[in-house]
């Protein structure tokens, strides 16, 4: 009854299932792939491109204040 026969029969079931398996691994990581960059193009290049400009408005500020303390002390 449950001979080899039928352990033959099983495989190319096991096989399917095996390869479905890898196939939504896949799609699951490619996902996640392409979640990672839209993240990057939605957030993190923004900031990068926005953190350049705050340095140098953070930078012209504090300059300002030394010069308004070194005129404020002479």
């Amino acid at each position: 009854m449950g001979g080899p026969q039928s352990s033959l029969l099983a495989l190319p079931h096991r096989g399917s299932h095996f390869l479905q398996s890898l196939t939504i691994n896949l799609e699951v990581v490619l996902g996640l792939f392409s979640l990672k960059r839209k993240i990057e193009d939605d957030a993190v290049l923004p900031a990068k491109l926005m953190a350049a400009s705050a340095l140098e408005l953070e930078e012209a500020r504090r300059v300002k204040q030394e010069v308004m303390i070194r005129d404020y002390d002479l």
